[in-house]
Order: C-alpha cells, then structure tokens, then sequence
C-alpha cells in the first residue's frame, strides 16, 4: 500500500505541469478518503469481532487482535502519506482552494483508529489475571468498560476457579530490613559498624522501639523479585531479591519451613525470611563477605500476601510462581501489583484417573488382569505444618477406586475340599493371597497420619499412612450362580517420594495389611485373617507443566505372611486420561 501511494505521488509531481493542480488533488483526495472508508468498513467489524472473543475468552483472541493491528498499522501508513500530499497541496493552491477541497473530503478527525490518546498512570494497584501457564492479562487493558465488567465477573471472589490473589511489592518499593543476633558476644566483632550493630541485638529482648520503628530495625532495601513454590497448599519454598542501591549489593532471602497459604493472612507478620548469602552488583568492586555475628531477616507480609476469596479458601495444585511475571508496564510501574489465583476445577484436574496393562498379564498367561483402570483424588484435613518444623500431623485423605478386568478363563479362585456334609460339599480357597490376585474391584482411603521433609533441600519426602481397603472377587468363573468373596483390610504403610526434576520422580511404598474376609456363603469356608506385607515402586513422568498428560511404570509384590510359598507380583505401564466433561445445556 505504502509502495503504491508513494509512486502514485511520484508520478503526480512529474506530470504537474500538464494538468491543473486543483483537479490533481481533487483526485488524490479522492483515492485517500476511499482508501480510509474501505480500511473503516473492514476494521469495525473486525474490532466487533475482537470484542466477542474477548468476551468469552476464546483462544482466537491473539489471532483476532493482530488482525485488528494489522489493519490499524495500515491506515497509519495511507494516513501518513496523506499528510505528506495534504502539505504539497497546500504550498500548490490558494487557501480558499485547499480549505475548499478539505470540507468536501475531510479526513482529519473523522477517523477515530487514527487518534491516539496519552496513557495515564494507574494511582491504584495495578490488577492481573493470572491463568493457565502463568499466562498474564492486565484487566486495565481491556478498554471497553462492558467486556472489563464481564471479566471482572468472571474473575470474581463468587467464580469456582478464582481462589485468591497474590499482592506483591511494586518496582523498587522499599522493604525495611531487620538484624538477628546469633552470638551476643559483641566482643568478638572488631569492626566498629558491626559491633555497633551486634550491641544493638541485645536490646532487643527488651522491646523497645526507636522512632516507631523496632529497635532492631537495619535498613531499606529495594523489592526485585520473589519466586515461589506451592506444594499441597502450602509456600514450601519462598525466594526473594532485595537491592542496595546505595551500597550496590543483592540480598538474598529465602524460608526454612512452609507456610501455609490458607492462614497467611493470620501469620504473615510472625513469619520470616532470612538472608542466605549477599553478593556486590558493583562491577569495580567485589563484597567483602566479613565474619560478623549477626544477619538479616524480613517478614513475609512485606514480600508478599495471599488473599484467599470468600467461599474459596481451598488448596491450589502444585505450582511455581516468579514475581513480578515478565511484563514490561508492570514491572516499571511503582505500584503494587495484584495476580488473580485461578484454578482449573474440571474433573479431569481434581479427580486422577489412570489405566494400567499388565505386562505379565499379556505375555505371560498369569491370572493378573491385562486391563486395569483406577480413580483417585486428595481431600485435605490439616494441611498446617507443626510451627518451626516441617512436619504434618494427618494432611489429607486420599480415596480410591480400582476395577481390574481379568479374562474369564483365569477369573475364578483355585478352590479344594475342605469337608462334605451330607450330598453338599464345601471349599476353601487354596491360597489366600488369591483373593487379592484376582479382585475384579478394590476400593478404600489412605490417610495421611505423618508427612515430614528433613529440609526443603532434600528431593525427597516420607509419608506414613494408614491404608483401608475392600475387596470383591468372583468365586467362580461361571457367570451362572457365582459368588464374591469380600474382605476388608487394615493396615499401616510408609511412602517415599523422590524427585529427579518437577515432572520426573520415583515413589516407593511398604505396607503391612491385615485381611479379614467379611463373606457369608453356604458352599465356601471363608479363610483365616492373614497378613499381606506388599511393595510398591513406581516411575511418573508428564511433559512440560500438565499432570494430566503423565505415564507411569509399576512394579508391585504381594507376600502373606502365613504362607511362604504364597506370593505374586504385578509389573504394569499406565498413563493418565481424562473424560470429556461439558456443560449440559437445555433444549
């Protein structure tokens, strides 16, 4: 477009001497205001269009607004060169002529994509959407105050998916900084600003305060960055970055235990963050990393706060947050900044369903099942850490469900007689461990009683639980006239969870269970209560960010207890699905 009109100009300039300079620029002012008028009647409803996607939050909404730029980008050019030719035109004509011609064809002012008005800076904090893979949406972008009421409807504290906001320092905003004394012996420091400061600790105790201000208070540092994981609806790891400008250092602080998303507004002010290790951002100078008896701490309520939304105050899945998130307005903006929570609540996020083939099912002609599926999901009870430990006293509930197809061939238990009364004979299962074996369906909770971490650093954690399971298998591989045979089992098992990366790890699990056969038949003997000591290892692993997307290989063994010879095991590959779920809507 730009190519033409400039030749277009060129040619006119050339061949000005031929023709009158009023009927050229009538032309010329022609071909400008259809060109606008064209770019407007395509550009309207294209902005429509945009408004609509926006509305429902569609995916094509990126697609949408760069046709939408694309089209803005080119009036900007045709208006450009309307100005260049507006000018020539002006120096051609007489001022009645020029002025003429621009109320029979006006084009300034007329056009309202082509006006660009000042943005003004927000004097309340600046509000973020936050969804999906920590995608980012200013809600001050959104222009059109009837789509900005529609999304803060959406994003509302009364929306299912909306569970709270982060609210974290803004650019630059000064953090106060305080001192922890770790040896009193103030004797010891022979510089003079850090004895001073050592001396200083000591009064601590007495809490006094100078100024308003505690009398341990240190100095003010300026907010960079805070960085965050969230793990079973707790902060487990809190990383923050702190400038002296003054001083051209970096501070670093980080936390020891978690602490809890859903009491942080209670406990923000107790908790804090002390400083690992302080590095020189000066290029001239290195930081003199002096041996001193003190350091430095800062309460989390300055670094960041959580604000859970009424009626939703639950536990967010595990995820990892970098605050500020790359945006170029917010992060040179000076005030406080707010990222919305919002949380997939579909079926297929909170509730894991899995399918297993049993390898030796397959290959090996054994009676395990060669199809397997199994649902599960965590309910939290106490999702609190002991204070100063890392340590949960019974966190959550975990039910489960576990249905095993099992070929009709190998589906009935392995049955001796045991004794015969009159012209009726009655059985006994011949290994108990069978029972287990060939249950077509398993269902039950473990409950979380311990969960501990030695210390955020380690990639590993151990549970122990306590495992309460029920049991159901054909008696019969006969579809006529067969019988289950029930029992329930008890017991007490200790997890470990290990992690090479976010997405890969390894859990291990022992359990000793004890069975009790719960049925009431008139042709079987039900079987002793018995002991069953089984292992579980397991390999997961799910690309990028999605659990939903995740593969696992197991390995399981099975041992009673009261029978040395009887044992089995299970090696299986499964991967997690998901069932298509949608709104229902009426006819």
């Amino acid at each position: 477009m730009k190519v033409k009109l400039t030749l277009l100009f060129m040619f006119m300039i050339c061949g000005a001497n031929a023709q009158n300079w009023k009927d050229l620029a009538q032309n010329d002012f022609i071909k400008m205001k259809k060109s606008l008028d064209s770019i407007k009647e395509i550009l309207d409803p294209e902005k429509v269009k945009l408004n609509e996607l926006a509305a429902k939050y569609s995916s094509d909404v990126q697609m949408q607004s760069d046709r939408v730029k694309e089209l803005l980008t080119e009036s900007g050019l045709v208006y450009t060169n309307w100005k260049n030719i507006s000018t020539f035109y002006q120096n051609k004509l007489s001022k009645d002529e020029f002025e003429s011609l621009n109320k029979e064809y006006p084009i300034d002012g007329n056009y309202d994509f082509l006006d660009k008005p000042q943005e003004t800076v927000p004097e309340k904090p600046t509000t973020f959407l936050l969804y999906g893979k920590n995608e980012l949406m200013k809600l001050d972008d959104i222009k059109d105050e009837k789509m900005k009421k529609v999304f803060e409807n959406i994003f509302s504290e009364k929306s299912q998916s909306n569970l709270g906001k982060f609210e974290i320092p803004g650019h630059k905003q000064k953090i106060p900084v305080y001192l922890i004394c770790k040896n009193e012996n103030c004797d010891s420091v022979k510089n003079i600003e850090e004895k001073e400061n050592c001396l200083k600790c000591k009064i601590v105790k007495n809490g006094n305060k100078v100024n308003g201000k505690s009398n341990n208070w240190y100095k003010d540092l300026t907010f960079e960055e805070v960085s965050i994981e969230i793990s079973d609806g707790a902060m487990v790891d809190i990383r923050v970055v702190l400038i002296d400008e003054v001083n051209k250092l970096k501070y670093y602080f980080e936390n020891r235990i978690p602490t809890s998303l859903l009491k942080s507004t209670r406990t923000g002010n107790d908790t804090y963050l002390e400083c690992s290790f302080i590095t020189s951002i000066d290029t001239e100078n290195a930081y003199n990393h002096s041996k001193c008896n003190l350091s430095y701490k800062v309460t989390l309520k300055d670094i960041i706060q959580y604000y859970p939304n009424t009626g939703n105050n639950y536990t967010p899945d595990d995820q990892n947050f970098i605050f500020p998130i790359p945006d170029k307005e917010g992060q040179e903006s000076n005030n406080r900044r707010i990222y919305q929570l919002s949380q997939d609540t579909s079926l297929q996020n909170t509730v894991e369903l899995r399918t297993y083939t049993d390898f030796i099912g397959l290959f090996n002609g054994s009676a395990n099942g060669i199809v397997q599926l199994e649902g599960k999901a965590n309910f939290f009870i106490n999702p609190f850490s002991l204070t100063h430990y890392n340590i949960y006293m019974l966190k959550k509930i975990e039910p489960f469900v576990h249905y095993t197809k099992i070929d009709d061939a190998n589906r009935g238990l392995t049955l001796i007689p045991s004794s015969i009364t009159g012209t009726d004979t009655i059985f006994k299962v011949k290994h108990s461990l069978e029972i287990l074996q060939k249950s077509q369906l398993e269902m039950g909770f473990l409950l979380n009683a311990f969960s501990f971490k030695y210390s955020k650093e380690y990639p590993f954690k151990t549970n122990i639980y306590f495992p309460v399971r029920y049991n159901a298998t054909s008696i019969s591989n006969s579809k006529e006239n067969n019988e289950t045979l029930k029992m329930v089992g008890l017991g007490l098992g200790v997890n470990f969870e290990f992690k090479k990366f976010s997405n890969f790890g390894f859990n291990l699990s022992t359990e000793f269970t004890r069975y009790n056969p719960t049925n009431r038949s008139e042709i079987i003997i039900n079987p002793s209560k018995f002991w069953v000591f089984s292992n579980e290892a397991e390999l997961f692993y799910y690309p990028g960010e999605s659990k939903n997307q995740s593969v696992f290989t197991r390995f399981k063994t099975f041992y009673n207890k009261s029978d040395d010879k009887d044992s089995f095991f299970q090696f299986q590959f499964g991967y997690r699905f998901s069932i298509g779920t949608g709104n229902i809507k009426s006819k």
